[in-house]
């Protein structure tokens, strides 16, 4: 980023990721996360994104993981927790 010497740098990458939880059993302490969690698994329910079936044996099942995002508006101030389960 232009302008910026190389520790304001760091800071402010270190200060985009506050806020966001690192792990699941993080997120799970946090009200806001976890209403954000459960309004994609409603999402994913109501879309009917997947059907549940038996694993094939020798077969492997799709990993998957949880990509937290603070949206904000334009003076900075959280305006909404984003949740999406993503496969991995």
């Amino acid at each position: 980023m232009p302008g910026l010497a190389q520790r304001e740098l760091e800071v402010s990458l270190l200060l985009a990721g506050l806020g966001k939880p690192c792990s699941l059993a993080e997120a799970e302490q946090d009200d806001a996360w976890r209403a954000a969690m459960q309004e994609e698994m409603d999402a994913v329910n109501r879309n009917g994104t997947w059907e549940l079936v038996d694993l094939p044996q020798g077969h492997r099942p799709i990993g998957r993981k949880w990509v937290y995002k603070l949206k904000k508006n334009e003076a900075g101030k959280v305006i909404k927790h984003k949740a999406r389960l993503v496969a991995r």
